[in-house]
């Protein structure tokens, strides 16, 4: 009976206790929303406010407004459970955890409650415990804690502890790297100098340099999406949008800092803007010294070492020693906050965990704060109203999402098509619920498009940016671009088409119909796809028929087709016999034109052949050259080798010349050629009479289809030797 009463009472403890968890939950976590009127922090209760913030510049109910840097906003939620931060978080053996718990009250209050909560954990002897909400792990493993305030329990803190990494001994290591300017605004075609400042630790020693030339430096341009490596720490903004800048080495790689690229000119105020102490926050071992350095950034994107100029104060000044001028020594364990200021700006507490059985320092995420710039008032109690009224009356609870964000983060439309975005909300413990139907969604430039529960409706060309709303929340931008109208069908007229053979002006026309109503003739930028390409040709639409058929032609354009249309080549009457008359004159004309050509070499060739007749010796020489060649056209060839007389013996054999007539012309050449004998001018009309006689008994041994040919060849032969002697 006692075991089962104790049952009873555990089962209804694990009861009470998962309803108490899951409710803790689901609820609130520390959060900073970037809303129009701009940055609004929640989570936070007024003494954290005004500790960290200091006096706010108008007070309502439950929203502070502060104006310096960029204007911001805090909002004191309404009341829901307990928040244990971090929920997740990796650490090594040996290095410092710290969590927070966050109440809200019944009386409408955020408030810290760690100190005095109480902590729990899974595996209690493991852990160091030096606060309420510090500990030192003792050995590695996967471990959870959670605490209690009052009778409330919180969620639980997943802890995952790795074995402690141990360093060489005189070896410096690289563990951290930032970069600045913090969060710098430009103009277009303007350039931005970056630089790097690596954090290394080496035998107890934390010191930071500039190592600028050492790392690679990266550029990610958010608006095309796109990344691209650089070659130095200069970099230039061609165009307008965000940008991300990070440097990175082969381990170690440093938190972005994003720079507003403007379309205008950018008009920047006087003075420091922000101080960035380095590195951010470290866990160490007892005797470590650490030279931490202060970094301004003005407006006008300028860099400066700050490090001798700003007033440190100290939180926890018994761990630390404060080694002059630069330096401070951890002297006990413990966690202690250094902070710098400036012309009234302040640093973020660079917070140092001691842990006395630490041999090596690590580094923890730097989490980037808001910019803050000096804006005047006017609109700040506007924005505080609208505000509240948005709470109001968006009837949803501030904390159910940690952030909204729009799907896809590019969407390219064509002008006159439509097309959709979804809005999804992401709870805080990584689920995500489409909320698409019930965000308010806002367009820059109204003129572009218009978007209502996700659709997207284009009206002109050009690119803008979409937001969506859901309760406090905000997204980031999603970048519409509204692309050229896109051609949607291709219609090609007329649909049928008879064309006759001889006709050369008719034409096919492509129309393409495009997603804005548009109609543009594509009669020249198509191409036309013929299913039968040896019965016509088209160029530019214009149909040239080869032979007569019937084919079918269609037009593309890219990927879009056009039904195909029928073309017939239809025969004219006597077409055939027109072609043949036609080629038969054609090949006439060219017979004509080179019988003339022959006509007029032969009379120019005369008048050289006669010219010669005077000089009976050179007229008898070049008579017998030609003679050779002649007999070379007729199938037989002079061997130089020879003789001339043995040549005209083996000629009038061939031919059955008795009276050996060659053999005469031979010796005449020969007495021409070699002798010293006077020739007359009957000599020369001798030589040609037997030249000619010669050559007309060669010719009667030929039928007349071989006499045609040689004769044809004899002419070539005259025209070459014509040419040859001009």
């Amino acid at each position: 009976m006692k075991n089962n009463t104790l049952i009873r009472a555990a089962v209804i403890f694990w009861l009470v206790f998962n309803f108490l968890f899951l409710k803790a939950w689901a609820k609130d976590n520390y959060q900073e929303l970037i809303l129009p009127e701009g940055k609004v922090v929640i989570g936070i209760t007024r003494e954290e406010a005004f500790n960290k913030y200091g006096m706010p510049a108008l007070v309502k109910k439950d929203i502070w407004y502060y104006q310096r840097g960029e204007k911001f906003y805090i909002y004191f939620a309404d009341p829901t459970s307990l928040k244990l931060i971090p929920e997740q978080i990796s650490a090594t053996v040996g290095k410092t955890l710290e969590f927070k718990l966050i109440a809200i009250l019944p009386d409408s209050h955020i408030k810290d409650v760690t100190q005095t909560a109480e902590l729990y954990l899974s595996h209690p002897g493991n852990f160091s415990i030096l606060s309420p909400a510090t500990l030192i792990p003792k050995y590695h493993g996967n471990y959870q804690v959670f605490m209690r305030y009052g009778n409330s329990y919180s969620n639980p803190s997943e802890v995952r502890v790795e074995p402690a990494i141990h360093q060489d001994k005189g070896k410096e290591e690289l563990i951290a790297i930032d970069i600045l300017p913090f969060k710098p605004k430009a103009e277009m075609e303007s350039n931005i100098n970056f630089i790097a400042l690596g954090t290394s630790y080496s035998q107890k020693l934390i010191r930071v340099r500039d190592i600028s030339q050492e790392v690679q430096w990266f550029k990610i341009d958010v608006t095309e999406n796109k990344s691209t490596q650089a070659r130095n720490n200069r970099f230039y903004f061609p165009a307008h949008g965000i940008y991300r800048i990070f440097s990175a080495t082969k381990n170690l790689q440093s938190y972005p800092q994003e720079v507003e690229v403007s379309r205008n000119k950018v008009t920047k105020a006087k003075g420091l803007k922000h101080i960035m102490i380095v590195p951010g926050s470290i866990s160490v071992g007892l005797g470590t010294e650490i030279y931490p350095r202060a970094y301004g950034t003005f407006y006008d994107n300028r860099v400066e070492d700050l490090t001798l100029k700003v007033k440190w104060s100290v939180k926890g000044s018994k761990i630390l020693n404060r080694e002059e001028p630069l330096g401070w020594l951890t002297v006990s364990p413990g966690i202690a906050e250094l902070i710098a200021e400036s012309d009234g700006i302040l640093s973020l507490p660079f917070k140092i965990s001691v842990n006395p059985n630490m041999a090596v320092a690590e580094t923890n995420t730097r989490i980037p704060p808001q910019t803050v710039s000096r804006d005047a008032l006017k609109d700040a109690k506007n924005n505080l109203k609208n505000i509240k009224d948005r709470r109001q009356n968006s009837g949803v609870a501030l904390g159910r999402f940690r952030e909204v964000k729009i799907m896809p983060e590019n969407l390219t439309i064509p002008l006159g098509e439509s097309g959709a975005l979804k809005a999804v909300g992401i709870r805080h413990e990584g689920g995500e619920e489409d909320i698409t139907s019930f965000s308010r969604w806002e367009v820059t430039d109204a003129e572009y498009a218009a978007v209502e529960k996700g659709q997207v409706n284009t009206k002109s060309l050009g690119q803008t940016e979409v937001y969506v709303s859901y309760g406090l929340l905000k997204s980031k931008p999603c970048v519409l671009i509204i692309d050229k109208a896109r051609l949607i069908s291709l219609k090609v007229t007329p649909q049928t088409q008879e064309i006759k053979h001889n006709d050369k002006n008719k034409h096919l026309e492509a129309t393409g119909y495009f997603s804005d109503d548009s109609v543009e003739d594509m009669t020249s930028k198509a191409a036309w796809v013929i299913e039968n390409n040896r019965l016509i040709k088209i160029d530019k639409g214009r149909i040239i028929p080869v032979k007569n058929g019937e084919t079918k032609v269609h037009a593309e354009y890219g990927d879009v087709k056009s039904l195909p249309a029928q073309v017939m080549i239809l025969p004219v009457k006597f077409w055939l016999l027109y072609l043949v008359l036609k080629f038969l004159f054609f090949v006439f004309l060219i017979i004509l034109f080179y019988l003339l050509i022959c006509y007029f070499l032969v009379k120019r060739l005369m008048k050289k052949v006669i010219s010669l007749s005077r000089q009976p010796r050179e007229f008898i020489i070049e008579l017998y050259a030609n003679l050779i060649k002649l007999l070379s056209i007729h199938g037989i060839r002079h061997d130089q080798f020879t003789a001339h007389l043995e040549f005209a013996a083996l000629v009038d054999k061939k031919y059955c010349l008795k009276s050996e007539l060659l053999r005469e012309i031979t010796l005449v050449f020969e007495e021409a050629k070699y002798s010293t004998h006077v020739f007359y001018a009957q000599d020369s009309c001798q030589f040609a009479a037997d030249y000619n006689k010669f050559i007309n008994i060669i010719y009667s041994s030929y039928n007349r289809s071989r006499l045609f040919s040689r004769k044809l060849l004899t002419l070539i032969h005259i025209c070459y030797t014509f040419i040859n002697l001009a």
